[in-house]
């Protein structure tokens, strides 16, 4: 674990499609959905698209490598179905890092990008370099 924090997921994106029927199609419970004109968690900006999204299910503590892990074996439980969905949905492997510390390793070997692309997946990285954490430098600006 670090103080680095990792966010990996697959989403999927639709101006008319419905999230429930990806929940159908999939057997599979996301871990959040959204529809158009809704409010973006933390904003006031609102969705532009329908979505469906499945996170790797690991602490945004965990390393790169871990999260990679645990979404491919998530992802491949969907593989079925991996062309309707790419057929009726715009498809994104979403990386978010926030970085306080070092550079983490953050790579896909050859057989992800493969899956990946079974979906038709666009790979987005997020990376914020941050610093140190606002509470590392309140406790040293105590002592």
């Amino acid at each position: 674990m670090s103080e680095n924090e990792i966010k990996l997921s697959i989403k999927f994106f639709s101006a008319t499609a419905d999230p429930g029927d990806l929940t159908t199609l999939f057997g599979v419970t996301p871990d959040c959905t959204w529809r158009t004109g809704e409010r973006i968690l933390n904003s006031i900006q609102c969705h532009k698209e329908n979505g469906w999204q499945l996170t790797s299910g690991v602490s945004t503590g965990a390393d790169f490598g871990e999260h990679t892990e645990a979404l491919v074996r998530r992802l491949r439980t969907l593989l079925p179905y991996a062309e309707t969905a790419a057929h009726n949905w715009e498809t994104e492997i979403s990386c978010v890092l926030y970085i306080y510390e070092g550079a983490p390793a953050a790579h896909f070997d050859v057989d992800m990008v493969a899956l990946f692309a079974r979906f038709n997946a666009e790979i987005d990285f997020d990376i914020y370099c941050l610093g140190e954490r606002r509470d590392a430098r309140a406790s040293r600006a105590a002592v």
